[in-house]
C-alpha cells in the first residue's frame, strides 16, 4: 500500500497577506462605524422619548387648566 506525502505547507504569499489584512482592517472598521450608527440610533430614540412625553405631560396639565376653569 502506497502512503500518501502530507502536502507540504507553504507560507502565504504576500499578496493574499496583504487581502487578509485588508479584509480584516475593514471588517473593524465596518464594526465601528455600526456600532457609531447604533448609538445615534439611540440617541434619536430617545430624544423623539422626551419629546412624546413632554407633548403629553403638556396636554394633560391643558386638560387639569381647562377642567380647572370649567368648575369655577
Amino acid at each position: 500500500m502506497a502512503k500518501i506525502a502530507p502536502a507540504a505547507k507553504s507560507a502565504p504569499d504576500q499578496a493574499r497577506m496583504a487581502r487578509w489584512d485588508d479584509a480584516h482592517r475593514l471588517a473593524v472598521e465596518t464594526a465601528s462605524a455600526m456600532d457609531r450608527i447604533l448609538q445615534n440610533e439611540v440617541l434619536l430614540w430617545q430624544a423623539v422619548d422626551r419629546v412624546e412625553s413632554a407633548r403629553e405631560a403638556g396636554e394633560a396639565r391643558e386638560a387639569r387648566e381647562a377642567a380647572r376653569d370649567g368648575i369655577r
